[in-house]
Parts: C-alpha cells; sequence; structure tokens
C-alpha cells in the first residue's frame, strides 16, 4: 500500500505540474479541455488514497507497535529515513513550480504539503518501535513500508553475511541486512530454523554451512 501510494503520488504530482505549465504557457497553443475539473478530480483521487495510506499505516502502528520484535539500529533507522524523504525531494521543487504556473495550486500544494508533514512525523513517532517480528504465521517487517511475508507464501531464503534475502512465490522480495537490526545472529537463526521446518528452500551464502531442504 505505502509503496503504491508513493509511486501514485509522485506520478499524479508530475502530471499535475506538467498540465499546469502547459496552462500558463498559453503561446505553446495547447488547450487542455475541462482545466478546472481535472484539478479538482486529481486533487481528491490524491487526497483519497492518501486518507487512506494514513488510516492503513497507523492502524499497523498501533497493532504492532507492542509486539515482541528486534528493533531497527540507528544506522538501520538512517536508512527508513532516507528511504521516507526521497520523494519529498521531489515534492517541494513541484510545490513551488505548481503554484507558479497555476492560479488553483493551492490545494494540491497543500495535500502534497499534509503528504511530506505525515510521512516525517510517523517516522519519529514510529523510531523507538520499528521493528522485525518473527512469529508462527509470518515474517512482519514493521517499519514506514510495512511487509508481511507468510511462510506459505516464501519459496526461497538465502542468508549471507551481508543479511538475508526473503523471497516470494510471487517474485516480492525482502531484504533483511544484519547492520539494521539488534541481535541479529538470533534473527537469522530464528529465520533459518523456520524455513528448515517448514521445507523452504534454504541456501547460507559464503557461511560455514549451509543448509537447503525443498
Amino acid at each position: 500500500m505505502n509503496r503504491l501510494f508513493r509511486s501514485f503520488s509522485i506520478i499524479v504530482a508530475i502530471f499535475y505540474a506538467i498540465i499546469s505549465f502547459i496552462q500558463y504557457h498559453k503561446d505553446l497553443d495547447i488547450i487542455i479541455p475541462f482545466i478546472g475539473q481535472i484539478n479538482i478530480i486529481i486533487c481528491l483521487f490524491l487526497l483519497i488514497f492518501f486518507i487512506l495510506r494514513v488510516v492503513w499505516r497507523w492502524k499497523n502502528y498501533i497493532l504492532l507497535k507492542d509486539n515482541d520484535g528486534y528493533v531497527f539500529t540507528r544506522n538501520g533507522w538512517s536508512k527508513l529515513l532516507t528511504n521516507e524523504l526521497l520523494p519529498f525531494f521531489i515534492f517541494l521543487p513541484l510545490i513551488v513550480m505548481v503554484n507558479i504556473f497555476s492560479e488553483n495550486g493551492l490545494i494540491f500544494s497543500f495535500i502534497l504539503a499534509l503528504i511530506i508533514i505525515e510521512g516525517i512525523v510517523f517516522l519519529f513517532v514510529g523510531k523507538n518501535h520499528f521493528k522485525i517480528i518473527l512469529n508462527e504465521k509470518a515474517i512482519i517487517y514493521f517499519s514506514n513500508h510495512p511487509d508481511i511475508f507468510r511462510w506459505e507464501q516464501i519459496k526461497h531464503i538465502k542468508m549471507s553475511q551481508a543479511g538475508i534475502l526473503v523471497l516470494k512465490s510471487n517474485g516480492n522480495k525482502l531484504n533483511i541486512e544484519e547492520e539494521s537490526f539488534t541481535n541479529f545472529q538470533e534473527v537469522s537463526t530464528q529465520i533459518k530454523k523456520s524455513a528448515i521446518e517448514r521445507f523452504i528452500l534454504f541456501e547460507e551464502i559464503g557461511l560455514s554451512t549451509i543448509g537447503q531442504s525443498k
């Protein structure tokens, strides 16, 4: 959901900036019909999607924040911060651009500002609660981009000195880096044990032993 929203919001923001630029430069002789309605529809869709994302990830936060797990190290949290801030480097210049080229850009800019503020607030509120949770049902990667890998969905697990790569049957990946989590050795031991018990293809690369089951 979070990754989908980020891709969607970036595409919408760029599209809105482009049509604002075209509408402002009338000398281009490009007429966009129903520009007012388009502005309203874009803002409405972005706002609805944003509200859905807020409800989804704050609900997950409330459900998962007190669960036992292995929390992120300072280095791991710094990577989450960088990841969360990346879209904002696109949003901020687009906010300026939209307000220069569009008379109706205030609402759109306000929504983008809400996205930025909510992202930063969520990251700092969750700083001491983000973690990886291992239980009988799944590997839960609880962060600003939460993800759940149910054991029955996992096709292959690769373990190396750098960390653990978990592959779903549908091709989705989860990269658990050693430097990002406290007590990483316990994390890797639990995942290895669960993989072998569930007959998941397991591979250790560059380590002292190799375990494999299928």
